[in-house]
């Protein structure tokens, strides 16, 4: 096809010689009763395009491979060809030059169209099956060519390379966009294994990386790309550790949410421990021990936006405003219990207390400081008193140790000897 100096013919396209390479015919599927091709043949666009896209596509298509075939034993051979496509893509791309162009090609079709003989009828009756044929073919390949794309997209190299090497085998002239896409397609199928294993390599290598870094989800999401068939036995094991944590994950967030949702905080701390052994960033985890150690002291448990709440020995949260009705509440049930303590030793008189029976107090009612409107005073005092039903005074006799805050009541019994009183301090004194 080509001579080994690699000289080009009067029209520019690379010269050929029976034996030798014919890169029209290897690289682009020419047929050499096709050649010297015009260039709608060249770009492997139908006749007559009028889409420039179309047209300009279809020349840097052409043109990245050849580039590619540039790098092998006839790089002489794919200048000259890159040399020709340029041409064409010049020609097409200008609506002036193309127009010209079309012109002496329409006319140079017509001349060779002239010149076949007049077609015999079995030839007329031929054509109707060969057409059908023909198109059964083509809808063959269509299929067979999203089948391989498909088959790439999943790795499936080996499949891939034997279909593509059945459709480059196909000669006929209507069918040459097949067989130029399958050449195309080859070497891209060839050098597919190595670069996935070394992508492979690659993605397990930053995987393992995350899973340092303690971020499972990505990890795990990176190695599941690797396709199965080129998963190494570490990439497999790594793969199972990482689902395996991040279920685990799941579960003790899980628990922690349930745990807030109720208020139930006094078993959470070992939970919270173990999800920040996994993950160690997770920032409402650390913040929550924070809080649980803080709670264990006697502090607050600050929770998202309920910083108004504190913690009970239970571990459930209660806010300032229930502490304040719990303390109201308390202070009346005690006044309660003390007036109803005092309205008995009124009202009974069989009351050991009203008869100064009680052996714990041995003390009479003679010695203690009283007035005669009734009124008591368990605080210490210096002055002299008014027993009961006298006028006289008395020297004070001994001095009675009294409540340590306010007094509410105080009250006698019938036969003056014994005062009974309750303060806020909580005590009865007898």
């Amino acid at each position: 096809m080509i001579q080994a100096s690699n000289h080009a013919d009067d029209k520019g396209h690379p010269a050929k010689t029976p034996g030798e390479f014919d890169p029209y015919h290897k690289w682009l599927g020419i047929a050499p009763k096709d050649q010297p091709p015009h260039h709608y043949r060249l770009l492997g666009i139908d006749l007559f395009e009028a889409d420039l896209d179309v047209i300009d596509a279809a020349a840097m298509k052409q043109i990245a491979y050849i580039r590619q075939c540039a790098l092998g034993p006839h790089g002489e051979l794919s200048q000259q060809l890159l040399n020709k496509l340029s041409e064409a893509q010049v020609c097409l791309l200008n609506p002036n030059q193309k127009a010209a162009y079309d012109g002496r090609l329409k006319a140079k079709l017509n001349a060779k169209s002239k010149a076949l003989p007049a077609p015999t009828r079995a030839d007329t009756l031929a054509k109707p099956a060969a057409d059908a044929k023909l198109q059964q073919q083509t809808q063959n390949l269509d299929v067979l060519k999203k089948q391989i794309e498909s088959l790439l997209e999943k790795c499936e190299f080996a499949s891939a390379i034997n279909s593509l090497e059945n459709i480059a085998s196909v000669k006929h002239p209507s069918l040459t966009k097949y067989s130029r896409w399958a050449q195309q397609q080859l070497p891209k199928a060839k050098r597919g294994p190595r670069e996935m294993r070394e992508s492979s390599a690659a993605m397990q290598r930053t995987a393992e990386e995350l899973f340092e870094r303690f971020d499972y989800e990505d990890a795990a999401e990176l190695l599941q790309q690797i396709p199965k068939k080129y998963r190494s036995p570490e990439a497999k094991q790594l793969l199972d550790e990482c689902l395996d944590l991040q279920d685990k994950i799941f579960v003790l967030r899980e628990d922690i949410d349930h745990a807030e949702a109720i208020n139930k905080y006094d078993d959470l701390m070992p939970t919270v421990k173990r999800l920040l052994e996994l993950k160690p960033g997770d920032r409402r985890a650390r913040r929550l021990l924070k809080e649980l150690k803080a709670y264990g002291k006697g502090g607050n448990m600050i929770l998202g936006h309920r910083r108004d709440q504190r913690f009970d020995a239970v571990g459930s949260t209660t806010s300032p405003l229930k502490v304040a009705m719990f303390i109201i509440i308390s202070l009346g049930l005690f006044g309660a219990v003390s007036h109803a303590v005092v309205d008995y030793l009124r009202s009974n008189d069989s009351n050991p207390l009203r008869m100064g029976l009680n052996a714990d107090s041995g003390i009479p009612a003679s010695d203690s400081p009283a007035t005669s409107d009734g009124d008591s005073s368990s605080g210490t005092t210096n002055a002299n008193v008014v027993a009961p039903g006298t006028a006289s005074v008395k020297p004070v006799s001994m001095t009675l140790n009294g409540h340590t805050d306010s007094v509410y009541c105080a009250d006698f019994s019938r036969d003056g000897k014994w005062i009974v009183s309750c303060g806020r301090d909580k005590t009865v004194k007898l």
